[in-house]
């Protein structure tokens, strides 16, 4: 059984399958089979084809913040604070 699972799954990709591998969609690094799974599901699948949207608009508009400075004392802030933290546990 086994066997016939795989087979499947290697033609199919569910729901849940799609939402798992929307952001390796996001960052092309799908391989070309799974890359053609996933565009097959999303296009007969309006639900999966509105979260992958969705995440789509929201990455592209965030990528249009402005960058802002960190302060440059942020890093040994958390550093210092996660180590407190681990002396406490």
């Amino acid at each position: 059984m086994y066997w016939l699972r795989r087979i499947f799954a290697e033609r199919d990709l569910d729901c849940t399958s799609v939402r798992k591998l929307t952001s390796d969609y996001l960052e092309a690094e799908l391989s070309p089979s799974r890359l053609q799974r996933f565009c097959s599901h999303i296009d007969k699948c309006g639900p999966c084809r509105s979260f992958v949207d969705s995440l789509m608009a929201m990455v592209k508009a965030l990528g249009t913040l402005p960058q802002s400075k960190l302060p440059p004392n942020l890093r040994a802030s958390i550093q210092g604070r996660i180590a407190e933290e681990r002396k406490r546990a």
